[in-house]
């Protein structure tokens, strides 16, 4: 009621400011357009306004305080709201104080089941398995891989790795040298896996000395041999555009060993096998069948032959180690490099795994200062 008569009021204190803006502006009574001055026409709409929105909240707050026949009042729906949060706090507090209470109060058995999951962890981890190989390493039905394996089913496998020979003090092709390169190469070809070796001492010779072209239907000289001419040797070596830079390098101070690695010709059947039922991209019971169990012999076959592929990489640094300090021996190639990812990923689940758990146990203790912990 008071509402009512504020508004009634608020109406004739402006009627005479609307009928001077009316007369002054020349606005037809019922216009409504309206000013966006402070004192202009458009104050008495806005102030109209104002009391609209001062009924509005006046209607709201006698909703509050008297709340319409058979509704929930809004203090009610608040209370309820604020109610269901503390029972659903409440609730939670005592789950996360039950299970607090069930682990920690019976350590023995908390332990005992932690200690035999763990047990059942590492029983399976030798399921775990790392591997480096082609097929890993690129997406599987990649054009460059297929056409790889292409190029290995024409010319044969051409796996090896490459060691570099630098004397620390003399040359390269002194007797001694040429001796100790001799003892390397024939070091490496003893090592499991390693199908032959090749290096400068094999390189055929025919300017030292110069050889009739009729006579090497004989046969060819090398420095293996111990009869050619050690000085015309090295020159012909270093400026021979087959073997600069592979087996010797252009100032003649490194020469190199490499070593051919063998390979699983059963392992790259049923890689051959494999590609071709995965290309065929049949829906046949029969076929999908025959892929199973072929990936399946593929996947054993490659986890042996990576595990004999490590052990001849650690064979051939053996070899390399038992040079002496004579000469700076280096190892590189491919096969080398996917064997050393594979063991330092194990080196490095191992070091890390140790040391996260370390840490979480360092964190406990200092958390809560109880041994249990």
């Amino acid at each position: 009621m008071e509402l009512s008569t504020t508004c009634r009021g608020m109406r004739a204190s402006f009627a005479p400011l609307r009928a001077t803006a009316i007369q002054r502006h020349k606005v037809p009574p019922g216009d409504t357009r309206r000013d966006t001055g402070q004192n202009g026409p458009g104050a008495g709409m806005r102030s109209q306004g104002n009391c609209q929105i001062l009924h509005q909240e006046c209607n709201a707050s006698s909703l509050l305080r008297s709340p319409v026949p058979g509704a929930i009042p809004i203090e009610r729906s608040i209370a309820s709201v604020m109610s269901a949060e503390a029972v659903n706090v409440t609730l939670s507090h005592s789950l996360a104080a039950r299970w607090y209470r069930l682990l920690l109060g019976q350590p023995i058995a908390t332990i005992t089941v932690v200690a035999t999951l763990t047990v059942l962890a590492a029983w399976q981890l030798h399921a775990l398995e790392f591997d480096a190989s082609a097929d890993t390493l690129v997406v599987e039905g990649d054009e460059n891989l297929a056409h790889y394996h292409d190029m290995l089913a024409t010319f044969g496998e051409t796996s090896f790795v490459v060691l570099t020979y630098t004397p620390r003090s003399g040359e390269l092709f002194d007797t001694r040298h040429l001796g100790a390169l001799q003892a390397l190469q024939a070091s490496v070809a003893t090592v499991g896996g390693v199908s032959r070796t090749y290096s400068m001492l094999d390189a055929p010779l025919l300017s030292s000395p110069p050889v009739p072209l009729e006579q090497l239907a004989d046969g060819y000289t090398t420095l293996r041999d111990g009869n050619a001419d050690v000085s015309l040797s090295e020159q012909e070596l270093v400026a021979s555009p087959l073997f600069s830079d592979w087996l010797v390098s252009r100032d003649g101070r490194t020469a190199t060993v490499v070593a051919f690695l063998a390979a699983d010709d059963e392992l790259n059947k049923l890689r051959r096998r494999r590609d071709t039922l995965r290309a065929s991209d049949s829906s046949d019971a029969t076929t999908l069948d025959e892929l199973r169990r072929v990936e399946a012999a593929h996947a054993s076959l490659a986890s042996a032959y990576s595990a004999r592929r490590a052990a001849t990489i650690s064979g051939i640094r053996e070899a390399r180690d038992g040079t002496g300090a004579s000469a700076i021996v280096h190892l590189g190639g491919v096969p080398m490099v996917a064997a050393d990812m594979i063991r330092f990923v194990r080196s490095d689940t191992v070091t890390f795994g140790a040391a996260i758990v370390l840490l979480i146990a360092v964190s406990l203790w200092a958390f809560f200062r109880l041994p249990r912990w």
